[in-house]
Order: C-alpha cells, then structure tokens, then sequence
C-alpha cells in the first residue's frame, strides 16, 4: 500500500472518497506518496492524515441531487476525532482557538 493509498483508505472510511489527484495535493511534501509504506510508517502516516483533516472540514458534509440524498460522517465528529488524534500525537490542534493572556 502507498501512502496515498493509505490516505484515500482513511478519507473512504469516512465516507467520502477523494481522487488521487486530491490526496496528492493534500499530502504535497510531506513524505514519499507512491512509495510503499511498513508498519513502521503506521505513526507518521497517522500524522500525517490528521494534519490533513482542517483543509477537508470545509468540504461539503451531504449531497442531494434528484431525489438522491448522501450523507458522510458528520463533520462534529471528524472535528472531534481530529482534537483526539492531535492530543495524542502532539500535534498543533489549528482548529481551536487558543486563548490570549494580556498583561497590563
């Protein structure tokens, strides 16, 4: 499996498959995307799907179209695993606001 793969697998457990041409973009410079990936890539290949996770919240959650309607994981409960997922990897959590502290 390579990376881009790996990614594609993530976003399609959620319900929304993205193109190939999408998870390259998202994944731009940060690894080797068509290389295979180990085990031993599990943690950062983790990071690096939660890192993409802001960019895909402004994708749209359903879509109704003749009748059809299609509904993905709500985007609550993605914003609530990727808070999840930074804390336990240490990474930055950009969706919340940090609180400012002034000294007068």
């Amino acid at each position: 499996m390579t990376a881009i793969d790996y990614i594609r697998e993530k976003y399609q457990a959620m319900g929304y498959p993205i193109s190939e041409g999408y998870a390259k973009t998202l994944m731009l410079g940060k690894c080797h995307m068509l290389e295979d990936i180990s085990a031993k890539d599990a943690e950062s290949m983790e990071r690096i799907f939660v890192e993409t996770l802001p960019e895909f919240l402004l994708m749209p959650s359903s879509m109704s179209e003749l009748g059809v309607s299609i509904s993905h994981t709500s985007k609550e409960n993605i914003e609530k695993f990727y808070k999840m997922k930074c804390n336990q990897l240490g990474i930055p959590d950009v969706l919340t606001e940090q609180p400012i502290v002034h000294f007068t």
